[in-house]
């Protein structure tokens, strides 16, 4: 018998010998079972581990990193991976190229599955959902801002240093939380507004004066001033003019960014 049909034959009898014996049957136990069936392994420790090792020449004990994998049991033998790391770089390999899923779609299913993954987004978008995670073009960064909403004390993450400083001086407005819907070219987008002002019923986007003339922000002005009276709102657009106006250091003193926030909008000094 070959060392590989010896393996299958411990294999499948191995099952049978623990479940009669307890899943965790001693060694002893074990070991007596072998030389009931007369299988002599020419080995000084028996073990699961160093019968598989023996029968199948330590097949899968090394990760292809070169380090040692964790073995599970006779019948499974070792993890095919050291780590999730080995793993995860080992799926990334195997799907460069041609490997890739992709390739072997056609340009039409690519085309259909793009297109449903894109109005799914964009459902998600606009009813509230999800909110993009991307920065605006002009701004260096994100910030967060503390402030005090309706009574409770909150965390808000702003795009934009401009964002969060008109955040800190308008407390009760509402960030990214009306989404107005607009086409351009054809296609079906959603308009993530900055601000909203429930109460008072205003639509307020923060714009530099320098972007407010592009064809895309014109027709998103557009989308939200058909929508603002449509739903008796108004559309205010916030530029430079604003913050020059009514920038204080004084307002940043109780943030917990207020050193980066004085750094990014220090132009307004």
């Amino acid at each position: 018998m070959s060392n590989l049909e010896l393996y299958e034959y411990i294999k499948v009898n191995r099952k049978y010998f623990i479940m009669m014996n307890g899943f965790k049957c001693k060694d002893d136990k074990y070991i007596y079972w072998l030389n009931k069936e007369n299988i002599n392994i020419p080995i000084s420790i028996i073990t699961e581990q160093n019968i598989y090792d023996h029968l199948l020449d330590n097949n899968g004990k090394y990760c292809r990193c070169g380090n040692s994998n964790t073995f599970q049991n006779f019948g499974q033998g070792y993890k095919n991976f050291c780590s999730r790391y080995c793993l995860y770089k080992w799926r990334s390999d195997n799907m460069i190229g041609d490997n890739n899923n992709s390739h072997k779609m056609s340009d039409e299913t690519k085309h259909a599955a793009n297109r449903k993954i894109s109005n799914t987004l964009k459902a998600k978008i606009s009813n509230g959902e999800w909110t993009p995670c991307v920065t605006n073009s002009w701004a260096k960064s994100r910030c967060k801002v503390n402030i005090n909403q309706n009574g409770k004390d909150i965390i808000v993450k702003c795009r934009s240093s401009w964002d969060a400083y008109f955040q800190i001086v308008n407390p009760n407005l509402l960030y990214e939380k009306v989404r107005v819907p607009y086409f351009i070219d054809g296609e079906f987008h959603n308009y993530v507004m900055d601000f909203v002002d429930i109460n008072n019923k205003i639509l307020y986007e923060i714009k530099p004066d320098s972007l407010k003339e592009t064809r895309v922000n014109k027709i998103k002005f557009s989308a939200a001033k058909d929508w603002a009276k449509l739903n008796d709102f108004k559309f205010k657009v916030i530029s430079g003019k604003w913050f020059k106006d009514n920038y204080s250091n004084e307002i940043l003193e109780n943030q917990l960014e207020k050193d980066r926030l004085k750094r990014l909008l220090k132009q307004f000094i």
